[in-house]
């Protein structure tokens, strides 16, 4: 008996769904989409990162099952960036391989972000040409 809950524990394991390891991969955006957003973190995050992620429950001050905080601008930046001690979401110059963009991208329930509601396309693609331009928090002036 002890060894038939062994192969079915296995056999649930198996089965039970992709998990974390599965959807660390690349993505790539469509280079040909038209961001519909200045491709700046400020633009970013008045359009898109404060009202749309930065809600009740997601990745607001009462969230408790996030490590990402996005209801200030600047914490919100260093948070992406990893620079308050954890791993860094965004890989300035290399969006395809950064975390925000392999889960802004996924098509799997529970790891796409926003979950249930994915971003459109012009959207993610402004903040894959932020990250792919640096990054950077301030926009640069001639």
């Amino acid at each position: 008996m002890p060894r038939v809950a062994v192969v079915l524990a296995l056999a649930l394991i198996a089965c039970s769904g992709s998990s974390d390891a599965d959807h660390k991969m690349c993505t790539m955006v469509d280079p040909s989409c038209t961001p519909t957003v200045t491709p700046t973190y400020d633009a970013i995050y008045d359009a898109i990162l404060q009202p749309k992620c930065a809600r009740a429950g997601c990745h607001d001050a009462q969230a408790s099952d996030t490590n990402l905080f996005l209801f200030d601008r600047d914490l919100g930046y260093r948070l992406l960036l990893g620079q308050n001690g954890g791993a860094a979401l965004v890989n300035p110059g290399d969006a395809d391989c950064g975390e925000l963009m392999v889960r802004l991208e996924s098509q799997s329930f529970g790891y796409q972000m926003p979950p249930g509601d994915p971003l459109p396309a012009g959207e993610i693609y402004a903040i894959y040409q932020w990250i792919e331009d640096g990054a950077q928090r301030y926009t640069q002036t001639p």
